[in-house]
């Protein structure tokens, strides 16, 4: 299986570059027209939390909880559970996405608050309606996720890749034509937009996720839909703790001048182009190749298919971060040194980049160990390791953002992700070879046959064999010398 995950990796990552190349007149166009206008970091915060939702929850998290049942009954290793599973995720999405946009309809004055507590009343006002502008994006997101999971589940990656290029391309359009005289709302539109014709696009695969989405529901226990329901919940707090370390970025960087929120942003979108082209290019086939392995219980496909594409990621990714960091003061001023965006913009962008790329490394991993994770059904180390992420996140910002400004939110995050991905991979490693007991099925591993718990119960073990004067001084302190 290995080659045919690369081969599918290969062939996103061509039809990604045109995205790319899009995504890059897209920035190049937001940054001539707005620079770092308040307006601008208006919109960052809107636009923060619906592309939270709709990229994360409704999109990733969507394909994530489908593509491995619905790949197991493409491929004759599933059954009638397998095609309730993905009924009960796609319904729960769906109602869950109507059920956020009304509330953030309602709420928005509230939630502009929250995320941004230095804005005064008239920008809270102007950024909640920019987000109200948003929201359409989020229930057209779950069809475009279903679509794309169906899609993949025939590993048909041609399509849902370029569905997504065309939904960059919407925005570049509006943006160029718009932009005068729709001013920054020219951007909720184009984001709307696109989403529509990403649906449109992937429409041939409606009749099959119409198939399996209106088959009667058998009598089931509330346990039975609880099982069913586990993937998705544990993508949802994934989801949760890992786009915090977002959310808090911004939340501490709206407290510093009024340009820094537009400069973080800036600096932050130089990740896009590396997950698109590298590391998402190679996620979504790995997923559905992995999806199958886990289905068969073959265990060997499974390995070499995250040896292959986590190979393919670092020949491809790594290289290209090193040129980042060795030009990226030049980068910066070519992509966006035009119009509002000026010279001094550039060099504290160039300086935030610097901080931030490191972070872009790791996370160039972080989709196809997610992926690797929930196709094997082991979510419980991914959880723990990404909620402990965010809390570090949170306390390094709070501990660096007075002394180092917009540099040390950014370090924080490095740090937080550097050492979070390196565990999650240690384990993921772990989870595929070393520790494991296979005993002819699915892959277990246990807290308690961890070498964290077997360096302590080796201490344990130690203590127990030491001499008596050795544990008396552990316990009770040093003994009187005679």
């Amino acid at each position: 299986m290995s080659a045919p995950v690369e081969r599918a990796a290969r062939a996103v990552m061509a039809l990604q570059a045109a995205g790319l190349a899009i995504g890059v007149v897209t920035q190049a166009l937001i940054a001539h027209h707005f620079g770092t206008s308040r307006d601008l970091g208006l919109y960052t915060v809107a636009v923060a939390l619906v592309s939270f939702l709709a990229d994360w929850f409704l999109r990733d998290a969507v394909l994530m909880a489908l593509v491995p049942p619905l790949r197991a009954l493409r491929t004759g290793g599933g059954g009638d559970a397998d095609a309730a599973r993905a009924r009960t995720v796609a319904v729960a999405f769906g109602v869950g996405a109507l059920i956020v946009s009304a509330a953030l309809a309602v709420a928005s004055d509230a939630v502009v608050r929250a995320l941004a507590p230095g804005f005064g009343a008239d920008e809270v006002a102007r950024a909640a309606h920019l987000l109200r502008a948003l929201l359409p994006a989020l229930p057209l997101a779950v069809i475009g996720s279903c679509l794309q999971a169906e899609l993949q589940a025939e590993a048909r990656f041609a399509l849902p890749t370029a569905a997504t290029i065309a939904r960059s391309a919407v925005l570049a359009v509006v943006v160029l034509l718009g932009a005068p005289w729709l001013g920054i709302f020219a951007l909720p539109i184009g984001v709307v937009g696109g989403h529509v014709l990403a649906v449109a696009l992937q429409r041939e695969a409606a009749p099959s996720v119409w198939a399996w989405l209106t088959q009667p529901l058998r009598a089931r226990s509330p346990r039975v839909w609880l099982t069913e329901l586990i993937p998705v919940g544990g993508m949802l707090a994934l989801g949760a703790a890992g786009h915090v370390n977002l959310l808090t970025d911004r939340w501490f960087a709206s407290r510093l001048p009024a340009e820094a929120l537009a400069r973080l942003g800036y600096a932050e979108r130089f990740r896009f182009p590396i997950m698109a082209l590298f590391a998402l290019s190679v996620s979504g086939p790995a997923l559905t190749y992995l999806s199958e392995a886990a289905a068969q219980r073959d265990w060997t496909a499974a390995r070499r298919t995250l040896a292959s594409a986590a190979g393919l990621v670092a020949r491809t990714a790594l290289p290209a971060l090193v040129v980042m960091m060795v030009v990226r003061g030049e980068l910066v001023a070519v992509w966006l040194e035009r119009g509002e965006f000026s010279a001094a913009d550039t060099a504290e962008v160039a300086s935030i980049l610097g901080c931030l790329i490191p972070a872009f490394a790791v996370n160039a991993f972080s989709p196809l160990l997610i992926a690797a994770f929930f196709a094997l059904g082991q979510t419980r180390p991914l959880l723990v390791v990404v909620a402990l992420e965010m809390l570090g996140n949170v306390a390094l910002d709070a501990l660096w953002v007075g002394r180092f400004g917009l540099q040390g939110v950014a370090f924080a995050t490095t740090v937080a992700t550097v050492v979070a991905n390196v565990v999650l991979w240690r384990l993921l490693v772990a989870q595929l070879g070393v520790w494991v007991s296979w005993a002819g099925g699915a892959p277990q591993r246990s807290w308690r046959s961890s070498p964290w718990s077997r360096l302590r119960r080796a201490g344990r073990t130690a203590r127990r064999r030491a001499p008596g004067r050795c544990r008396g001084w552990r316990r009770w302190g040093p003994r009187a010398q005679p």
